[in-house]
């Protein structure tokens, strides 16, 4: 939110709300470079394409089960922790996909992924919309952030694939694995690398600007939080 704050924000709202968009950002980043990559790793590992569908489909069900379960909560969602659960999860989920070689490992990943993308994204959406006051302008800069992570995820782990063979390496010395499946599996090391930053950024700004609120919002009669 490039404006002042509204009238009655407790103390650390817009240094959560900014928080919130990057978080939201690094897990589209991460989801969409799988979801558009994954199918040729999952190829080359001799699945088939039902199967391919199926642990995607993964994703969607625990990104379901997170929407369906913090329906009405407020406390949580407000909480620095919200924010930062996303990105640390995506850390957890990265590490499997990189170091995943049977196809419950896979499951299990994308499902951890699924999690991360619903906490980031129920967050941002629920810091976005929480105050009254230019909630429109603040829900287009959620919807900005997951855009770009969106496009940007694809291109840049297709990139890794095809011109950065050192993190196929790092790959292989880990895991052991052929090249072509060390290279097909080289955007999920890459994308460590931002998460991982973000994540740590996004501790150190809280950190900095302010614990939560102890005085979490509440909702009026109105259907308002104040």
């Amino acid at each position: 939110d490039g404006g002042a704050a509204d009238p009655g924000d407790p103390e650390g709202y817009r240094s959560r709300l900014h928080a919130a968009w990057a978080a939201n950002f690094l897990s589209y980043l991460v989801v969409s470079t799988s979801r558009a990559l994954f199918p040729k790793l999952g190829i080359e590992l001799g699945m088939s394409a039902t199967l391919i569908g199926s642990i995607l489909l993964c994703v969607y069900l625990s990104l379901v089960t997170v929407f369906y379960a913090f329906r009405g909560l407020i406390r949580f969602p407000s909480s620095p922790f919200a924010i930062l659960a996303g990105p640390l999860l995506l850390v957890v989920a990265l590490t499997l996909l990189t170091l995943s070689r049977d196809v419950p490992s896979f499951v299990s990943a994308f499902l951890v992924l699924g999690v991360a993308m619903g906490i980031s994204y129920h967050s941002s959406l629920f810091h976005s919309l929480l105050r009254p006051g230019r909630a429109a302008l603040r829900s287009g800069v959620h919807e900005t952030m997951l855009g770009l992570g969106s496009l940007l995820g694809p291109i840049c782990g297709g990139v890794v694939v095809d011109h950065a063979p050192l993190f196929a390496s790092a790959v292989s010395r880990v895991t052991g694995e052929a090249p072509r499946i060390s290279s097909l599996k080289s955007p999920y090391l890459f994308c460590l690398i931002p998460v991982s930053v973000g994540l740590t950024a996004l501790f150190l700004y809280l950190a900095k600007e302010g614990r939560q609120d102890k005085n979490p919002p509440r909702k009026t009669s109105n259907g308002l939080f104040v």
